[in-house]
């Protein structure tokens, strides 16, 4: 199994340990980060090196991932005994899981543990991420920042002016800080929002499958409702012609509706 294993990871991927946890980072990650980014529908002007603006974006993507990820590695190993592993890319993943964007796995046994342990396990790690990025903006405002509110696709994100005014700079380094900065507030604040939508397999999926669950509803309740949230962003956001958005919801419709007929 071993052998196997290691026969299937790509000799591009980036692992390490943080924390104790094993991390693995897949080439097609760096896609992905890119894929989310401003970068794909517009520039800085051809005066401007944007590649360090895309890089600062692709930094604070990855590193808000992280946060996010192990919100929920950590929480699992405190409340569930659980040993996690933290995976980040499209593809697939060790344990077969499909993974997109981020993904946390561990292993753990379910008679001793209530689902409302495995429920805080769902919701701290979009809460790790949206207090990274508070955190962010409170030391910025500290330092003397203006904080405005922005929109940010359909959510309004708050944004540290004098530090994303670095995003209009001339030079690599305030590309880099700017774009940095933007992305990681707007990333923490707007994909953990997302996250908590009742929509599978979202963290907030399980959260709405605990309380149909306590309402003897079911959970082909809770998929109905993911297939028609997941329908409804997909139509949204192919009317504002976002369409790798219109995609992933695309996707997330097409897990909902597949896991509704087999009868999950």
């Amino acid at each position: 199994m071993e052998g196997r294993e290691a026969m299937d990871l790509s000799q591009f991927d980036i692992n390490f340990r943080l924390f104790g946890v094993p991390v693995r980072i897949m080439p097609s990650f760096w896609l992905l980060t890119l894929l989310f980014s401003p970068f794909l529908t517009r520039t800085n002007g051809d005066d401007q090196p944007w590649i360090f603006g895309a890089l600062g974006w692709m930094l604070a993507t990855a590193l808000s991932f992280l946060l996010h990820e192990f919100g929920h590695a950590l929480t699992a190993r405190e409340l569930l005994g659980a040993s996690p592993s933290v995976e980040f890319g499209m593809g697939t993943g060790r344990t077969g899981a499909f993974v997109f964007g981020g993904v946390t796995s561990w292993s753990y046994e379910r008679s001793k543990v209530d689902r409302r342990s495995r429920v805080l396990v769902s919701v701290m790690g979009p809460l790790a991420a949206t207090l990274g990025a508070a955190l962010l903006v409170v030391i910025a405002a500290l330092l003397g920042n203006t904080i405005l509110w922005s929109m940010y696709g359909i959510l309004p994100v708050p944004i540290p002016v004098e530090w994303t005014l670095l995003m209009k700079g001339p030079t690599p380094g305030a590309l880099f800080c700017g774009y940095f900065v933007y992305g990681f507030v707007c990333i923490g604040v707007v994909w953990s929002a997302f996250n908590l939508l009742p929509i599978y397999p979202l963290d907030g999926s399980r959260v709405s499958s605990w309380l149909f669950d306590r309402f003897s509803v079911g959970r082909r309740a809770s998929l109905t409702i993911s297939l028609v949230c997941s329908v409804f962003f997909a139509l949204y956001f192919l009317r504002s012609r976002q369409f790798f958005m219109t995609y992933m919801f695309a996707f997330f419709a097409f897990s909902s509706f597949r896991a509704l007929r087999a009868g999950l």
